[in-house]
């Protein structure tokens, strides 16, 4: 079974057999992990997973970084599916990089003399949007350094995915190191002992995510939908309103491969209705913006949030819902309190994600969740009773409806809007099936 490591450990036997499919399978809500991976037979690579759009294959034995992919694997088979050993795995999804050369990723300067150093991966940590491996480095004549690198994705202004690589120099330097060099992926030397904390970034962008992108093939098999894919609002109407295919909803525009709230014209629905479903979306708010995502909302009401429980969108910083955790980013509106700190500025992006499946519901925003609620619980009718809900009959109380994006009157952008139906009367093999997917999520 592909399995996550414990974290703080490399396990280098791979040999189990497996039962269960990868993440790429369910690939959101999307948080960094660290896959052991079947190479028929052989145990060279570990897999990051660092964003839909960024896997990286790295050599436990030396800590090289192999290759790095828009993509996924999947271990069931498939010659051109499977990550194989050498310094250029194959992998489905389009090629960023391999690796320069076989060499190790580190060397050693001594008396003005640059030699090869050995490493090793000695343990790793996921955390913080970000993989860490602690490297162990050897000059070979027994003085060993160790160097942290962070490794993480992040998408950049407009134009695609960058690779970002933070390396920490722990301690001194030991007798006889006068340098220590880092092998880029371009096999370019740059010090890191002259900067005991290094970041290199690699911005991507022939491969990249630039705006809303289609949906993978693995993603397309797993049952997911595109409701806006950068070009097109005809999956969405005016809430209220009969659908016009042939005229944009009012006061939303195309901007950049997302969807803008440019001017007054209502809150913005999906034409179709949604029971049980996975929502993928990124969003990002002008500063002070205030919108939200609302789902089963039905037009029988004035008003969407009348019927329809909401993901909170907002500038947390700026906003004055954003002073309570009950209204702030990533809440369940007025009901569930969001962790702090976990949405970006202002005119940045953020991934979010929300599961709704029978009465159970989950909120994620950035790769943490921020709510988990059961509809019509003791605790649920107990946070309605108090909250200005109460007086809304119809609240939360419909199996299927609009998915719906608000209009506060602030300019916001929504992007990569991606469904997932669900069939909510899951078969015992299915139920066990979700066990093991749970299995796969990082501890």
């Amino acid at each position: 079974m592909l399995r996550h490591l414990p974290l703080g450990l490399v396990a280098l036997s791979l040999s189990a057999p497996l039962s269960a499919d990868p993440p790429a399978a369910q690939p959101r809500p999307w948080e960094p992990s660290v896959l052991e991976t079947p190479l028929d037979g052989s145990d060279r690579c570990l897999v990051l997973t660092l964003h839909p759009s960024m896997w990286i294959s790295v050599d436990p034995t030396s800590g090289a970084i192999l290759k790095a992919w828009n993509g996924m694997i999947d271990p069931r088979g498939g010659g051109d599916r499977t990550v194989r050993p050498g310094t250029s795995p194959t992998s489905s999804g389009g090629v960023y990089f391999t690796a320069a050369s076989d060499g190790p990723p580190f060397a050693v300067v001594r008396k003005g003399q640059r030699a090869d150093a050995s490493g090793r991966i000695k343990s790793f940590s996921v955390g913080d949007g970000a993989v860490t491996l602690v490297h162990e480095i050897d000059d070979g004549r027994g003085a060993t350094l160790p160097v942290h690198e962070k490794i993480r994705a992040g998408l950049t202004r407009g134009t695609g995915i960058a690779l970002d690589r933070t390396f920490t120099v722990v301690g001194d330097l030991p007798p006889g190191f006068e340098d220590v060099l880092v092998i880029d992926t371009d096999a370019k030397p740059v010090s890191i002992a002259a900067n005991p904390t290094l970041t290199r970034t690699y911005t991507i962008t022939e491969a990249g995510r630039p705006g809303s992108t289609p949906l993978t093939a693995a993603e397309k098999a797993a049952g997911w939908i595109v409701l806006f894919d950068g070009t097109s609002l005809e999956a969405f109407k005016t809430f209220g309103a009969k659908h016009a295919a042939d005229a944009a909803p009012a006061g939303w525009t195309l901007s950049d491969g997302a969807i803008l709230r440019s001017g007054p014209g209502g809150d913005l629905a999906t034409d179709g209705d949604f029971a049980n479903f996975e929502l993928h979306y990124e969003w990002k708010v002008a500063p002070g913006g205030n919108s939200g995502v609302m789902f089963r909302s039905t037009e029988d009401r004035n008003y969407p949030w009348e019927t329809a429980p909401e993901m909170q969108v907002l500038d947390d910083a700026r906003h004055n819902d954003g002073k309570s955790p009950f209204t702030s980013a990533g809440s369940n509106y007025a009901l569930h309190a969001a962790p702090r700190g976990v949405a970006k500025p202002a005119d940045e992006w953020n991934v979010a994600y929300i599961r709704a499946v029978d009465d159970g519901v989950e909120y994620w925003l950035n790769g943490v969740k921020t709510a988990d609620y059961a509809i019509g619980s003791p605790e649920w009718k107990a946070l309605v009773a108090k909250s200005k809900f109460a007086s809304m009959p119809d609240y939360a109380t419909r199996d299927s409806g609009k998915i719906v994006f608000q209009d506060h009157g602030d300019p916001v952008w929504y992007r990569n809007i991606f469904v997932r139906p669900v069939d909510g009367t899951k078969s015992p093999e299915e139920v066990e099936e979700d066990r093991e997917v749970e299995d796969l999520k990082p501890s």
